[in-house]
């Protein structure tokens, strides 16, 4: 048996014949439309063609040649790569740090420890603080 991956399709409600819900919580059961042309409180002898509420085709809602009865599902991931030996400068994933960018990222560090000299310093104090 083949494996293939999980698509969901798309709600639709029986009763109402609208799009977004399930028939076992519709909001309007009470609501009788027309199973083929989805027309709201049809004449008994009224006669329609099918259509299609989910794409619009001669064909009854959700019928298994409905091409919009599976919900689209953006792919996880990254896109596939086209080269076959991929390098860094092919794919573009390689970062280059220029000289500013450098001295930048050193001195955001260097604030960084300072801070955390100063927190550690003053946790200190306050440490003794309640000892004495």
């Amino acid at each position: 048996m083949p494996c293939v991956p999980y698509q969901p399709t798309r709600q639709y409600c029986k009763l109402c014949k609208s799009q977004g819900h399930r028939t076992d919580v519709c909001p309007t059961p009470m609501t009788k439309a027309c199973s083929n042309c989805r027309l709201r409180d049809p004449p008994e002898d009224h006669t329609c063609e099918p259509e299609c509420a989910l794409c619009g085709g001669g064909h009854p809602t959700a019928a298994s040649e409905c091409t919009k009865k599976l919900k689209r599902v953006p792919q996880r991931g990254w896109p596939p790569l086209s080269h076959k030996h991929s390098t860094p400068q092919t794919t573009g994933l390689l970062k280059r740090r220029w000289n500013g960018d450098h001295k930048r990222a050193q001195a955001k560090q260097q604030q960084h420890k300072g801070k955390k000299a100063q927190n550690k310093k003053a946790k200190n104090k306050a440490q003794m603080r309640w000892w004495k």
